[in-house]
């Protein structure tokens, strides 16, 4: 994610001020749009709302984010709520990012993921040092 890193570093450290979960979710969102992806905000399911969808026609991302969390907890919410159902006949493979935020540095702190095939099966966890 270090384009990701590079970007909220562009941002004014005064504009973090008060900065709530939303805050970051939108920064990351207009970036995620700026690269191409077709991406959605709070994508309802039939037990909650995923943070952030991204689709190319391959995959599905999705991004659960925590501020001033883990990662961990992100990613577990993500799979205890099921958020991939949603996406199971697609026929795509699904990406879940659990991402933590830090207001301390206004950055990714910390990020989880887990990559499933088109069927459903695990084909990759992961845990990128930042």
């Amino acid at each position: 994610m270090g384009k990701v890193n590079v970007h909220f570093a562009k941002v004014a450290h005064h504009l973090f001020a008060k900065a709530q979960e939303g805050f970051y979710q939108a920064i990351l969102f207009t970036f995620l749009e700026a690269y191409g992806l077709k991406t959605t905000t709070e994508m309802a399911t039939s037990v909650g709302r995923i943070d952030l969808v991204s689709e190319t026609p391959q995959m599905v991302c999705i991004f659960e984010l925590k501020l001033d969390k883990t990662a961990a907890i992100a990613f577990s919410q993500a799979e205890a709520k099921r958020y991939r159902e949603r996406y199971s006949l697609d026929g795509k493979e699904i990406l879940v990012l659990g991402v933590n935020f830090s207001s301390q540095s206004r950055n990714i702190g910390d990020w989880k993921g887990a990559l499933y095939s088109s069927s459903g099966n695990l084909k990759q966890e992961f845990r990128p040092n930042i």
